[in-house]
């Protein structure tokens, strides 16, 4: 991949930028912050021209996480675009990303040559963008772009997080992915041995039985007794025994016939007949009832009229003329009143005893009924008695009868009987159980084919499985031995030998999985890493970082033309600068460009070319490049 050039609008602190990359040799990038005068070099914009546009631009991302709008610049709010140029193989590409752009919108499109082959959403345009340059994000930050403090990261990180970023790098997760492919594959056939074998195993049951049985089958058994003379004598003796029982129960006498019929019918005759009377009776007692109750009634309203006019007629004058009244008087109004209380009260006794006689006849004529109709019930209890008694000595005869037939029945039954057949074998049963034989036989030479076959795709996959564990330690063993031949030419240069780093690898088997970890072990003037100076530490990480880099671009096999290092040692002195400038132009035979990003001042004069990132009014401008192809 070769970059061409890079154009900037209104991206982060960037206004405008354009600059050409193709063969600048060293440049030396500065800064100069006129917004903040005490910053001097810092936030300047450096790293956003060089770092940040070239990630976005091509990615969609930045090393600080700013994404969607943040990336506009904060003053102009609108119109943001970042327009790299590159060849791959030598045709030439063009990628344009922009973010609230007034012709463009919010999008990224792509172009090979003439044609522009932008997909149809910006993540697709990004996967195809990650294509033409053949390099992932990862692996781009390895080879063109060493971004601020990443050197320094691969030093700091643990030694399972070293092992991941050199897969990743290298690609060997493709090896873990296929292991655990084919491991998975391994399982299911293990499995399926398992389930043959279990099969197997019943089959071998199953024929085991059909062989029992057809032994079984082939063997004849005894000749049989005849079993006639027993059962015809067991039947001539049930026959005996049912003759007997009939015997007995025809000993038996039947009851005498149901008599007293007419008499049931004469005491009904004498209760129907009887019944008038008794409603006649019944009825003189209401009517006996009615007179006296009226008669009662007749003497309250008499005494109750006496009454009203002894105290009308108790007042000794008149209420209406005023006049005293006379003794006499009184008599006359209140006879005839007493003359009918006397009537009246006779009447009520004569009532009475009428009533008690109707009573008393009604109830004697009704004990008399009573007794007519439990004549009638006593009857007709006879005459079921007599019934049910016949009933019962008709049914045990004909149930003697019933047992008699039986029994010549079965006289009959077995004196018809065949003679029992000869000993012989079943042939159609031997030849049932010799086909299902035959074919549990033919079944398991099927699963010994199978299991035969699995078995032999199982060690093919475990051969294969354990060919992709070879690769990927074989491809691990060879990436620390390239990183650690790298680290020691590039400490050599950088220390006079006064410093080591090198890379180890240990493992740890769990589970049928190799946990590599990648161990550091670096000796300085002062000791470990851990109290090496700054300057010691800047070079060591610049070193690994350098060889990690080296490691990248062998590996993928992409050629470039710019290599772009952001703040490589910030407490290296003078003399350690001009050693990781002479390091930084041994590649410019590789590589045309190299682009120092830097604040350290000691640098300038060093790396040929400077440029500066003036920021100024809150946008920052590059000086001292030329305009690059738009």
């Amino acid at each position: 991949m070769r970059v061409r050039g890079l154009s900037i609008r209104n991206f982060l602190s960037v206004g405008s930028v354009d600059v050409d990359l193709t063969s600048r040799g060293m440049v030396l990038v500065d800064g100069d912050n006129r917004d903040q005068p005490g910053a001097q070099s810092n936030g300047a914009g450096k790293s956003t021209i060089f770092t940040e546009a070239l990630l976005w631009g091509l990615y969609g991302t930045t090393s600080r996480g700013v994404d969607a709008d943040g990336v506009i610049h904060r003053k102009t709010g609108k119109d943001c675009s970042v327009d790299i140029q590159f060849e791959c193989g030598g045709v030439p590409y063009r990628v344009l990303r922009t973010r609230k752009h007034a012709v463009e919108g919010s999008t990224v499109r792509l172009w090979k040559g003439d044609q522009e082959i932008t997909a149809s959403s910006v993540a697709e345009t990004t996967r195809r963008v990650a294509d033409a340059t053949g390099l992932d994000l990862h692996t781009f930050t390895h080879t063109i772009v060493l971004g601020q403090g990443l050197a320094r990261k691969f030093t700091s990180l643990t030694d399972a997080d070293r092992k991941s970023v050199l897969e990743g790098i290298l690609k060997l997760t493709v090896f873990d992915d296929a292991r655990k492919s084919v491991r998975k594959v391994l399982a299911d056939g293990q499995a399926e041995v398992q389930r043959l074998t279990t099969q197997r195993s019943a089959a071998e049951g199953t024929v085991g039985v059909l062989r029992s049985t057809l032994q079984r089958l082939r063997t004849p058994p005894p000749a049989q007794d005849d079993p006639r003379p027993r059962l015809l004598e067991d039947a001539k003796a049930k026959l005996a025994q049912a003759e007997s029982e009939l015997a007995l129960v025809n000993a038996v006498p039947p009851p005498e016939p149901v008599t007293g019929t007419q008499a049931v019918a004469d005491a009904e005759a004498q209760v129907t007949a009887a019944r008038p009377t008794l409603r006649f009776l019944e009825q003189q007692v209401q009517e006996a009832s009615s007179a006296q109750t009226l008669a009662r009634r007749r003497l309250g309203q008499l005494e109750a009229e006496l009454r009203t006019r002894t105290n009308t007629l108790s007042n000794p004058t008149c209420a209406t003329c005023g006049q005293v009244v006379p003794e006499t008087h009184r008599e006359r109004v209140l006879a005839p009143l007493r003359a009918s209380i006397a009537e009246c009260t006779a009447e009520c006794a004569n009532a009475e005893n009428a009533h008690a006689v109707a009573t008393t006849t009604h109830q004697g004529y009704q004990q008399q009924f009573q007794a007519l109709c439990a004549k009638v019930d006593t009857a007709k209890a006879e005459v079921e008695r007599m019934r049910t008694a016949r009933q019962q000595h008709e049914n045990r005869v004909s149930a003697a009868q019933a047992a008699v037939t039986r029994a010549r029945q079965g006289v009959t039954y077995v004196e018809s009987m065949p003679a029992p057949p000869m000993s012989s074998v079943d042939e159609r049963a031997i030849q049932d159980v010799s086909e299902k034989l035959d074919a549990q036989v033919a079944a398991i030479a099927q699963l010994d084919a199978a299991l035969a076959a699995q078995r032999g795709q199982n060690e093919i996959d475990s051969v294969v499985e354990s060919v992709y564990q070879r690769a990927r330690s074989k491809g691990l063993e060879d990436a620390l031995r390239f990183l650690n031949e790298r680290i020691a030419e590039h400490l050599a240069l950088l220390s006079d030998g006064t410093m080591s780093a090198t890379l180890t690898a240990t493992s740890a088997t769990k589970a049928g999985d190799t946990a590599d970890k990648i161990g550091l072990q670096v000796s300085t003037i002062g000791g470990s890493y851990a109290s090496a100076s700054g300057g010691e530490a800047d070079r060591i990480d610049f070193a690994i970082a350098l060889a990690i880099h080296d490691l990248v671009c062998s590996a993928t096999g992409v050629s470039h033309n710019l290599f772009v290092v952001d703040e490589p040692a910030n407490f290296v002195d003078p003399a350690g600068l001009q050693r990781i400038a002479a390091l930084l132009d041994a590649k410019l035979a590789t590589t045309p460009t190299i682009i120092v990003v830097s604040q350290n001042p000691a640098f300038r004069g060093l790396l040929g070319e400077t440029w500066v990132a003036v920021k100024e009014g809150g946008f920052t401008r590059l000086e001292g490049a030329c305009a690059g192809p738009t």
